[in-house]
C-alpha cells in the first residue's frame, strides 16, 4: 500500500488519489479495519514488489491467471444468465436441463478457483498475493459478465439478477479452502503437539481477511470495474433501479439528498464557515487550509461525516440543478420515514463506492499476461519471468515468480575462517570484519549495488535495480576492484590479519525465496544456481605453510578431487576412477606422524598473494581467486552493453573498457576453464583488474 502513495501538494499529504476518499493510510485503515481490529494491521497487503506495466512509468502487478480462468468464468457467467432469465417466475425446476447444466458449470468452477486458491495460501507467505488473487479473480469476472450480458443480448438489469451467483460462487470457493485447510491443520495439531499453523498464520493479519470479504460482498465492485469520481451519479443511477433488491431508496430521492448535501458543503467551503471547519476536522481530522482544496465529494461520501450531522442535513435547504430554489428544507421534500431510509442506503452506498474505487484502483495497477508473454527454455518449461521483469504466476505451481536476470557479486574473506579457530580472540575477529565490511558496503552502494545476504565472512549483492541495465555489469567489476583496494589499504594501516579476498561477478537469473516463523519473523535469501555460481567464482585456497598440515586442508583438496570426478564420470571408466581415489588416500595418509605428507601439495602452487593483487589462477582446472573473477555470461554482457577494445595478450585475445574521456580503466583476461564445486560444466573464467597505472 505505502509504495503507492504519492504525496499531493494540494492535501498536504501522502495518499492514493482517489475521489471519494482522502486515501491516506488512517483513512483506508479505518476503511477495512473491524473495531475489534488493531489499527496498525488493518490496510489491504498487497505484494511488495512492483515493475513496470508497460512504457510509461506506471508501476504495478504483471500477473500470469490460471490457464483457462477467463473461459471458464465466461461459461458460467452465460450459464448463470440463461438460468435468471429463462427461469425468472417459474420457479427452480430441478429437472430443468438449464439448471442442470448451471449447477454443472458452477461446480466445476467452485472447485477450479478453489483448487488455485488452496495453492496460493500454501505459498503465500503472507506476501499479498492471496489479496493479488482476488482482484484478478474479480476483475475477470466483471468484465466477462459485461461480454456475456452483450453476446445474449441481455437487460443491463439483468446484472442486478446475477450478482448473488457471482457472490456466492466465489464465496463458496472461498469457504470451501477455508474448511479444507482447518480440517487439516486440526489434524496435525494431533499427530504433532507443537504445530501451530493455521490459515491466519499464512495469511497474516485479519485484514486480508476483512480485504477479500469486503470485495466479495461488495456489490458494485462485482458489478462495475472503473470506478471514476467525475460524475458518481452516472453509476448511482445504474444501481438504484427496480431490479437491485440491494437497495430501498428511489433514484430520483437519492439524487435530491446528493445535490442538497453537495450544494451546503460547497457552499459552506467557499464561505469558509468556521463551523463546518470545526466539524470536519472533527471527523475528517482536515484542516481549514486543507478543506478549501479538497474535493467536495471526499466530504459528501465520506460515511463518518454523513451520519455524524444526519440531524443537521435534515434542515439544509433543498438544492437540485435546474429546480428554482424555493429555501425548501430536506425534511420538508422528503418525510421523515423517506429521510431515514434514504440515510440509510446513502451511508450504505458511500462506503460501497469508497471501497469499490480502492479495488478498481489496485485492478487498474494489474496487467494480465498471455500465452505471448512466456518465456521457457529446454530444460524448463514452465512458465518463467519476462525477461527482467517481476511477474506473479497464479496457475499451479510457482505463485511468486521474481526470477530475474541480474549481475551478482560474491565477496569471501581470506583466512577468517582459520582466524575464527583460535588464532585471535572473537573480538578481534570482529573488529577485523567491522574494518572490512564497513567501508565495503559504503563502496557497493556507491555503485548501485544491493547486499542481498551476509553469510559469515561473505557477502552476496546484485547490481540490477538501481544501475541502468548497461551499467550493472561495469559498476559491479569497478565496485570488485575497489573493493580488494581498499582491503589492501586497511590491511596495511589497520595490520588486519587477512591474506585477502576473493570477488566472483556472474551474470544470470536470481529467485527470492521468503522465509515467515510468525507474522512478525520475516528472512529473505535468494535461490537458484547463479547465486551458487558466483559463491564457486570467490572460491580460493590459503596456501600458508600453516596449512599445509592442516587436516581442513586435505578434506577441501580430497572433495575438490570427487568433485572433479563426478563433473568427468562420463569421460573415466569406474576402474580408473577407484584407481585416482585410492592412489590420492595412500598419497595423503603417509607420514602420518606429521598428520598430512608434505608431498600432498607439491604440485600446488607456492603463492601467497598480497591482498589486492587481483590475482586470478586456473591451475589443473582449480581456481584460485584472490581478485576479481567474472564467468564467461558476464564478460558476454559486458560486451554486449560496452564498446571494449580487443588486444592480444600472450597467445590469446584481452579487452579493455575505455571510459568516456578515452582512458583505459579496466582490462579483462581469460584465466581458464575451471572446475567449480556443485556446477555441472566447467566454467570459462576471466579475470578484471584495473590497467596498469589506475
Amino acid at each position: 500500500m505505502n509504495k503507492f502513495l504519492k504525496y499531493d501538494e494540494r492535501y498536504g499529504m501522502f495518499r492514493l488519489p482517489l475521489g471519494y476518499s482522502l486515501g491516506d493510510l488512517d483513512t483506508i485503515r479505518m476503511m477495512f479495519g473491524r473495531q475489534s481490529d488493531n489499527a496498525s494491521i488493518a490496510l489491504p497487503v498487497l505484494p511488495p514488489q512492483i515493475d513496470q506495466l508497460g512504457e510509461s512509468d506506471e508501476k504495478g502487478y504483471l500477473v500470469f491467471p490460471p490457464f483457462d480462468l477467463t473461459v471458464r468464468i465466461n461459461t458460467f457467467m452465460e450459464k448463470t444468465i440463461v438460468h435468471v432469465r429463462e427461469l425468472k417466475g417459474k420457479g427452480y425446476d430441478y429437472n430443468h436441463p438449464d439448471f442442470k447444466k448451471y449447477l454443472q458449470v458452477r461446480d466445476e468452477i467452485i472447485a477450479y478457483i478453489a483448487e488455485h486458491l488452496e495453492s496460493v495460501i500454501e505459498q503465500e507467505r503472507r506476501l499479498g498475493v492471496f489479496n493479488l488473487f482476488w482482484l484478478v479473480v474479480t476483475r475477470i469476472a466483471v468484465e466477462t459478465l459485461n461480454q456475456s450480458l452483450i453476446k445474449l443480448d441481455a437487460s443491463a438489469e439483468t446484472r442486478f439478477s446475477v450478482h448473488p451467483h457471482i457472490r456466492s460462487m466465489l464465496r463458496q470457493s472461498l469457504d470451501q479452502v477455508y474448511e479444507k485447510l482447518n480440517y487439516r491443520d486440526e489434524l496435525l495439531r494431533k499427530s504433532m503437539p507443537f504445530y501451530k499453523s493455521t490459515i491466519s498464520t499464512r495469511l497474516g493479519a485479519s485484514f486480508n481477511f476483512n480485504f477479500v470479504n469486503d470485495m466479495l460482498d461488495n456489490q458494485l465492485c462485482l458489478l462495475e470495474n472503473n470506478i471514476t469520481p467525475v460524475d458518481p451519479l452516472h453509476m448511482i443511477r445504474k444501481l438504484l433501479v427496480e431490479e437491485n433488491a440491494q437497495y430501498f431508496v428511489a433514484c430520483r430521492d437519492f439524487e435530491t439528498l446528493y445535490h442538497s448535501v453537495k450544494g451546503w458543503v460547497d457552499e459552506a467551503i467557499a464561505s469558509g464557515d468556521e463551523w463546518f471547519q470545526s466539524v470536519i476536522h472533527y471527523t475528517l481530522g482536515m484542516d481549514p487550509e486543507i478543506l478549501k482544496k479538497a474535493e467536495s465529494n471526499i466530504i459528501v461520501f465520506e460515511p463518518k461525516f454523513i451520519f455524524t450531522m444526519q440531524d443537521r442535513l435534515r434542515r439544509i435547504p433543498v438544492s437540485i440543478p435546474g429546480r428554482i430554489s424555493r429555501k425548501k428544507k430536506l425534511n420538508d421534500e422528503l418525510d421523515d420515514k423517506v429521510f431515514d431510509q434514504i440515510l440509510v442506503d446513502y451511508i450504505k452506498l458511500a462506503r460501497e463506492l469508497q471501497k469499490a474505487e480502492i479495488f478498481a484502483y489496485f485492478r487498474n495497477r494489474i496487467k494480465l499476461l498471455g500465452a505471448e508473454d512466456w518465456t521457457s527454455s529446454n530444460t524448463n518449461q514452465e512458465v518463467k519471468a519476462i525477461e527482467n521483469r517481476l511477474t506473479y504466476n497464479l496457475d499451479m505451481g510457482t505463485i511468486i515468480n521474481d526470477l530475474r536476470n541480474v549481475t551478482i557479486m560474491f565477496i569471501d574473506l581470506r583466512a577468517s575462517t582459520e582466524l575464527s579457530s583460535g588464532t585471535i580472540s572473537s573480538s578481534q575477529l570482529i573488529r577485523t570484519l567491522y574494518a572490512f565490511f564497513d567501508p565495503a558496503l559504503d563502496i557497493i552502494g556507491h555503485y548501485g549495488g544491493r547486499i542481498r545476504f551476509f553469510a559469515g565472512d561473505a557477502i552476496l549483492a546484485t547490481f540490477s535495480d538501481d544501475n541502468p541495465m548497461e551499467m550493472r555489469t561495469l559498476n559491479a567489476a569497478r565496485a570488485g576492484i575497489a573493493v580488494q583496494k581498499m582491503l589492501t589499504s586497511t590491511v596495511r594501516e589497520k595490520k588486519l590479519p587477512l591474506e585477502g579476498a576473493g570477488i566472483g561477478i556472474h551474470v544470470g537469473s536470481l529467485e527470492n525465496a521468503y522465509i515467515f516463523r510468525d507474522d512478525r519473523s520475516k528472512f529473505n535469501t535468494v535461490i537458484g544456481l547463479s547465486a551458487n555460481l558466483t559463491s564457486r567464482l570467490s572460491s580460493g585456497k590459503s596456501h600458508s605453510q600453516e596449512r599445509r598440515g592442516d587436516p581442513l586442508f586435505r578434506r577441501e583438496i580430497s572433495d575438490l578431487l570427487q568433485d572433479i570426478l563426478e563433473n568427468t564420470k562420463n569421460r573415466i571408466s569406474p576402474n580408473v576412477r577407484d584407481d585416482i581415489v585410492n592412489i590420492f588416500e595412500a598419497f595423503t595418509s603417509a607420514d602420518s606422524e606429521q598428520g598430512i605428507s608434505t608431498k600432498a601439495y607439491q604440485k600446488l602452487p607456492e603463492i601467497k598473494d598480497k591482498p589486492g593483487s587481483f590475482r586470478v589462477n586456473v591451475i589443473n582446472g582449480i581456481l584460485h581467486n584472490n581478485g576479481v573473477a567474472l564467468s564467461d555470461a558476464a564478460l558476454k554482457d559486458l560486451r554486449a552493453n560496452q564498446d571494449l577494445k580487443e588486444r592480444a595478450w600472450r597467445d590469446s585475445t584481452e579487452f579493455v573498457y575505455v571510459d568516456m574521456d578515452g582512458i583505459p580503466e579496466l582490462v579483462f583476461r581469460p584465466v581458464g576453464d575451471a572446475h567449480l564445486k556443485g556446477i555441472p560444466e566447467t566454467t570459462m573464467v576471466w579475470s578484471a583488474q584495473p590497467v596498469e597505472g589506475q
